[in-house]
């Protein structure tokens, strides 16, 4: 008895913590969640269809003063004192868009870097549904602020597709506008379709899967409202919980409206599908005319394909004959009657993976051992992603890898070894003498590289929600001929506190200085974010490789509610005992005063602790947010202090 007294007054504890901090309904949830039950899982009423599109100007039309209000079910507050703003929000539809209408009681607009994320702003979940609603992995997550990004745009992003990481800019075609008004604030969206193809309502059985998550600021903190709790909503790697939108039937008169769903990829010799949803005023044997043209702009095929059209809502599958066309990049272009628009389609080569590994053993002679490894990572990594292969994607770049590895293997049969001769921005691969694995990493060779001489390295450390690939972007402005290494070290956002990704970073240098003539009395340790507390993590473990230290914008220890989350052994560098770890380092260090990803009073704390023990650190800010380094004259410093470092 004593034990389940004090079972139940642990189990009331915890409940009362979570409804302090979350409130009401999010611990309702939270309890709903546990217990099994849905009751969140459909949005009430359906949505509204409009036959015309919304003019995007933050404030709601007259005539959509009818849509039904909408609340958020839950809320997520960092400080529980703070008082709630009550935000509601509105959806809509029409036959080529989604409309979203966000109002919230304040007065004013805080516009912060990452705005849908740290406030002002929202990230929004549009999602394929699954069988008894099980969590998706087929989504995009998008978010949108009225903050402007580095490049002075519009923060509208696409976050996630699927459970990876893309954060692409959305175009113009997206339109979302903000307004302040008697005391008011309106987040107003028009999404078309083709932006989160191959979602469309009349090709989904009218449901979609549906998340909302509006960010408001709070002095330094903000607060989330939620349509459905889901803490894996900003999360990478993972599936996402949904509610589901359903959508009114259209009330039709007269003409014709479509939404047209195209295979986006096929493998050479094959044919692709194209989904048809049609509204009719009457029945009519109609037709779509499908024009396939090539990279160099020309028509290479032209087919008409005949459908029956019966009066209100149709849905055809036909049938595409693209088993003619080689491997390549297209554009499909569409009409039916007077509705026209256009598709892309990728055909990809045939591809037997036995078969080519059976051929790459065979010139294995031919090449060197780093180059054989980087091709069987990449025969690997092929065959995986044509084993995932979605029929709504394009994949040029799929391609691109698949036209690259036919011409590696050719060249290496003549006793060319292409990989050991290429300059430029290339993904090598070695194996991991912890398991066998294979695991990549970015380089970056010079144009101008000669083998007999040495050249600096420098290794960067990639930041959370990405990988090695595109990182050394981060780092291109400097001058001095450099090879410059992005290790992947496995797993995501770990923050560099797992051993294998610290063994990676190891090894990947130690492929590097075998396969290219790296001067190892002159490697600088770099990273940005998450790869600046790597930074500070992997010079713990390796003092001796690196001459000195470059950390941008980066962690100097890890928040409790991300350790609480994320495996590895954390190392708090503001302690005294780590901060003696960096005594005779030379070390550069940027952050910028608005960063609200990763703290600039902690950055600023460690720097004047440091330089207690260390008198070459040199300091350098900004009043920017988490971005990498714009700023013309801190570049010049910069590249002035590895010159006199790497001497």
């Amino acid at each position: 008895m004593k034990a389940l007294i004090i079972s139940l007054s642990i189990i009331g504890s915890i409940l009362l913590l979570v409804f302090i901090l979350l409130g009401f309904s999010s611990t309702k949830y939270i309890i709903m969640f546990i217990l099994k039950k849905k009751r969140y899982l459909i949005l009430k009423k359906e949505i509204t269809f409009l036959p015309n599109r919304p003019d995007i100007d933050g404030q709601l039309d007259k005539d959509l003063s009818d849509l039904p209000i909408r609340k958020f079910s839950s809320r997520i507050r960092l400080s529980p004192f703070q008082r709630s703003i009550r935000p509601h929000y509105r959806l809509a539809y029409g036959h080529d868009f989604f409309y979203l209408y966000i109002e919230v009681k304040a007065k004013e607009i805080v516009k912060r870097d990452r705005g849908f994320q740290n406030g002002d702003g929202f990230h929004m979940l549009i999602a394929n549904p699954k069988p008894d609603q099980k969590p998706t992995d087929e989504f995009y997550v998008l978010g949108f602020s009225p903050n402007k990004d580095s490049s002075g745009n519009q923060e509208k992003y696409i976050w996630y597709h699927d459970i990876n990481v893309q954060l692409s800019r959305l175009g113009e075609e997206v339109k979302f506008a903000v307004k302040e008004q008697n005391g008011k604030i309106g987040y107003e969206l028009l999404l078309p379709w083709n932006n989160v193809y191959p979602y469309h309502p009349w090709t989904m059985e009218r449901k979609i899967g549906f998340n909302l998550s509006f960010v408001k600021a709070k002095k330094t903190l903000f607060e989330f409202y939620n349509v459905l709790f889901d803490w894996r909503f900003q999360a990478e790697n993972q599936k996402r919980n949904y509610t589901i939108m359903t959508f009114e039937s259209l009330e039709f008169k007269e003409g014709l409206q479509s939404s047209v769903i195209l295979d986006k990829n096929c493998i050479e010799g094959k044919k692709t599908t194209i989904k048809v949803a049609t509204f009719s005023e009457k029945p009519k044997m109609d037709k779509i005319i499908i024009n396939i043209i090539s990279e160099k702009g020309e028509n290479v095929q032209t087919e008409e394909i005949a459908f029956e059209s019966k009066e209100g809502f149709n849905k055809n599958v036909l049938e595409i004959s693209t088993n003619e066309l080689l491997p390549g990049t297209y554009k499909i272009k569409w009409q039916i009657r007077s509705i026209k628009s256009e598709s892309e389609l990728t055909v990809l080569p045939a591809y037997n993976y036995q078969d080519l590994v059976t051929q790459l053993d065979s010139c294995c002679d031919n090449i060197s051992k780093g180059s054989y490894h980087t091709i069987q990572y990449r025969l690997d990594r092929i065959n995986k992603e044509l084993n995932k292969i979605k029929w709504y994607e394009n994949y040029p770049k799929l391609l691109a890898s698949m036209l690259d590895i036919l011409d590696l293997l050719q060249k290496a049969k003549n006793g060319i070894d292409t990989l050991a001769l290429k300059t430029g921005s290339l993904r090598r691969a070695f194996v991991s003498e912890i398991d066998s694995s294979k695991q990549p990493y970015s380089i970056d060779i010079p144009e101008n590289y000669n083998s007999s001489q040495k050249y600096p390295l420098i290794v960067f450390l990639h930041g959370s929600g990405v990988d090695d690939r595109n990182s050394l972007k981060l780092i291109d402005f400097i001058d001095e001929d450099f090879i410059k290494l992005a290790p992947k070290a496995r797993g995501a956002s770990h923050y560099y506190g797992t051993q294998k990704a610290l063994i990676d970073i190891a090894e990947a240098i130690a492929d590097v200085e075998n396969n290219y003539n790296i001067d190892k009395e002159n490697i600088i340790l770099a990273g940005f974010s998450m790869g600046g507390y790597g930074v500070y993590r992997t010079y713990k473990e390796y003092p001796e490789l690196f001459k000195g230290l470059v950390i941008f914008s980066g962690q100097t220890k890890i928040p409790f509610f991300i350790r609480l989350f994320t495996k590895g052994r954390f190392v708090n560098f503001l302690k005294k005992k780590n901060l003696q770890l960096f005594v005779n380092i030379p070390i550069f260090i940027f952050h910028g005063t608005l960063d609200k990803n990763c703290s600039y009073k902690d950055t600023v704390d460690f720097v004047a602790k440091l330089r207690l023990f260390n008198e070459s650190v040199e300091f350098q800010s900004d009043k920017v947010g988490h971005d990498k380094v714009k700023n013309q004259e801190i570049i010049r410093k910069f590249n002035e202090w590895i010159l006199r470092v790497i001497k």
